[in-house]
């Protein structure tokens, strides 16, 4: 255990022990709703908290102190930085202090039961009954995607274009937008490459059959990924197609989002950043792909969220 592990664990001993005290001189008992991930993830949070903000009527405030640890390191693959206010203009919303957030962390956090938790989603706020302030939510509560798809434009909206691109990004995005058939293919490896990540790779067959398939004579495909070296070895010499690799860090992800929107199809790779560039979509023509182990050509459309 590191010194500043253990003198931490000693603090919340203390801490807890004074717990009967510290709660009588809270003034104002809120609600503090953690924030954590990255911008699909800020989106789903901002937006959960909005929604739950307004139909309780609570005290709330957010907790975006989670950013100080996993917000850091631009040569990392796995860094997380704050950034959906780079993307969007948002309502305003209030924030906990770094003191308040550990101490409501400490001794308010709530654990629902088993029977709230869906698999895979966690706590359905649709389905959730607000405890009582002080009471810290940590991870993992949010509404349904099709309820957040409802609510993105009420709460945030999407900045202009040139407030979130830097020049040579601007650049990307005109060609999008002169192409006839733009494709944009988002090939998540990055953190799912390396040992312990979220999720299960999806096979390499699954992106060069959808880019066989979808391939004609206007169509140019822009591929999204943290590793483009993977996809100059790993699909590029099996496919005869028009194609840029769009690479931004980590830190500038939110720009890899609003260029995939601006696609015609998205191709959807592991997590939710092909599902949120396809709710960005304003285009009336747009098409979205997913992965299908069960079809022989391992992908399917799927308009539905």
């Amino acid at each position: 255990m590191k010194v500043s592990d253990k003198f931490e664990s000693i603090l919340k001993t203390i801490v807890w022990w004074c717990k009967p005290l510290i709660e009588k001189c809270i003034r104002n008992p809120a609600v503090i709703f953690r924030m954590d991930g990255g911008t699909c993830s800020q989106i789903v949070d901002y937006v959960s908290f909005k929604i739950l903000a307004e139909k309780t009527g609570c005290n709330m405030l957010m907790d975006i102190t989670w950013y100080d640890r996993y917000g850091e390191g631009k040569e990392s693959i796995l860094a997380r930085p704050y950034n959906i206010d780079k993307l969007f203009e948002l309502e305003e919303y209030r924030t906990a202090g770094k003191v308040q957030a550990w101490l409501y962390k400490v001794l308010f956090s709530y654990f629902p039961s088993d029977d709230m938790i869906t698999k895979g989603f966690g706590v359905n706020l649709g389905t959730f009954k607000m405890p009582d302030a002080p009471c810290y939510l940590q991870g993992y509560y949010k509404y349904e995607l099709a309820e957040i798809e409802r609510n993105i434009g009420k709460y945030c909206s999407l900045k202009d274009k040139q407030d979130i691109l830097d020049p040579d990004n601007m650049v990307i995005y005109e060609e999008i937008a002169s192409c006839g058939n733009p494709i944009g293919v988002h090939v998540r490896r990055g953190d799912m490459s390396v040992e312990g990540g979220y999720w299960e790779v999806l096979p390499n067959k699954y992106f060069i059959n959808v880019c066989e398939d979808l391939n004609k004579r206007d169509s140019v495909f822009y591929f999204f990924s943290e590793e483009p070296q993977w996809i100059l070895d790993q699909i590029i010499p099996y496919i005869n197609i028009q194609y840029r690799i769009v690479y931004n860090t980590a830190f500038d992800g939110y720009k890899d989002l609003y260029l995939l929107s601006r696609c015609k199809y998205q191709v959807k790779s592991q997590g939710s950043f092909g599902e949120y560039a396809y709710i960005l979509n304003s285009r009336e023509d747009k098409n979205m792909v997913v992965y299908d182990k069960d079809n022989p050509r391992l992908w399917k459309w799927s308009s539905k969220l």
